[in-house]
């Protein structure tokens, strides 16, 4: 748990410092819209597009982590559905990843025009 909550933190923490190293350089007029450009904003969003997953991602095994500890905290470690989690941990991270990549896959395959037009135009 302590790794995973490692990442998670660290990606939050990254996450966090960039959006304020970013407001501070823009209110101090050294780095602003017009100067990054269309190019600029599209890396801008895709680099807290990435943060945000990345985010998600290392979220959800200490979420499922949690979720077993409360259980068994709560009494419940003995139901066979607690035990088949304890058991298959893993795969069940892996499973919702997929299904998290999946669908961003076919969120950006169905709406790649409006999601390219939104970039660039900042």
């Amino acid at each position: 748990m302590k790794i995973r909550l490692c990442f998670f933190l660290a990606a939050l923490g990254l996450m966090l410092a960039t959006a304020i190293l970013g407001n501070v350089l823009e209110a101090k007029g050294m780095v602003t819209r017009g100067m990054l450009g269309p190019e600029g904003m599209a890396a801008v969003f895709v680099l807290f597009m990435g943060l945000f997953c990345l985010v998600c991602l290392t979220l959800i095994p200490l979420v499922i982590q949690v979720f077993i500890r409360g259980q068994i905290k709560i009494g419940n470690g003995e139901l066979r559905v607690i035990k088949w989690l304890r058991e298959h941990e893993n795969a069940v991270v892996l499973a919702f990843w997929g299904l998290f990549v999946l669908g961003a896959i076919l969120i950006y395959v169905l709406a790649k025009d409006e999601i390219l037009r939104e970039i660039m135009s900042g």
